[in-house]
């Protein structure tokens, strides 16, 4: 169980190393890189879900006798299994894999913030480009009409 703790705590340590490599791509713009970016990323989060599913089976093993099914059960309910010594390191490294989910999910937070604020930019920057059509004449809508063009510079329908 230590062992898989552990290999998840180096995992999420190099995610959380990607996601800031990610802030400054996101600060330059850098698109391919971007895309680059998040290719690796997903290769990370593959191998999280791997370890993952190896955590759920050593605890499915240690709880196999109990009515209790492994995605129910906590770390904290698996330490009556471990020696004291072994209880310890697996409450320092469980400590280690929460901070580093922490980290990351700030760095992540940021990141979304950069993207969206990103977006707004280009959309301002396209409404400043692309001037709203103005109206003539006054002419009142039927339900025959066509309606009008819309500004989008996609040609696409939802």
């Amino acid at each position: 169980m230590l062992s898989i703790l552990t290999k998840l705590v180096k995992l999420h340590g190099s995610l959380y190393e990607l996601a800031l490599s990610k802030t400054d791509i996101i600060k330059k713009g850098d698109l391919q890189g971007l895309e680059e970016m998040m290719k690796s990323e997903q290769k990370h989060i593959l191998a999280i879900k791997q370890i993952d599913e190896e955590r759920k089976a050593a605890v499915a093993t240690l709880v196999a006798g109990q009515s209790r099914t492994a995605y129910s059960v906590t770390l904290s309910d698996c330490l009556p299994f471990f020696q004291k010594e072994e209880q310890d390191e697996l409450l320092a490294v469980q400590n280690q894999l929460i901070n580093q989910i922490k980290q990351l999910k700030e760095v992540n937070e940021l990141n979304q913030q950069l993207i969206e604020q990103s977006l707004q930019f280009v959309n301002l920057s396209i409404d400043m480009i692309l001037p709203e059509p103005q109206e003539i004449t006054y002419n009142k809508r039927t339900q025959y009409d066509e309606p009008a063009t819309s500004r989008s510079i996609f040609n696409s329908k939802a």
